[in-house]
């Protein structure tokens, strides 16, 4: 019987749902971590810990949609049948210098990134901050 439902579904539902599901538990488990993390570390050390998860989120941005359109380059040329090898190595030297550049301004701007994001906290001294 749920064989049948599920082949009678489109693949495309299946995999919307599917990726909705997923953004539920992961939402889900924040509100559990939340919980459990902020008796144990406080509010300020909580504080820091959100703000560290939350640049995470930022820096995998960094990317550009890299990952993506190599993968629609490759698909396409998978479909006509042609070399996608070039492709991996353009990636590959892009994301070689997108590293480098954002290690040399992080290099540089340090110091002033950790005076604005924690410098609000008592608790880290001003040594602890910038390294």
């Amino acid at each position: 019987m749920l064989n049948k439902l599920v082949i009678k579904i489109p693949k495309h539902i299946v995999i919307a749902c599917s990726a909705w599901l997923s953004r539920l538990c992961t939402a889900s488990v924040q509100f559990l971590v939340i919980g459990i993390l902020l008796p144990y570390l406080g509010k300020d050390d909580y504080a820091v810990f959100v703000l560290i998860v939350g640049l995470m989120g930022w820096f995998s941005l960094v990317d550009m949609g890299l990952g993506n359109s190599i993968q629609n380059f490759i698909a396409e040329s998978r479909g006509r049948k042609k070399n996608y090898s070039i492709y991996i190595l353009y990636l590959g030297i892009i994301s070689i210098g997108i590293l480098f550049i954002t290690e040399f301004l992080l290099y540089i701007f340090l110091e002033f990134i950790s005076e604005i994001f924690l410098g609000r906290f008592g608790f880290i001294a001003n040594s602890e901050a910038s390294r």
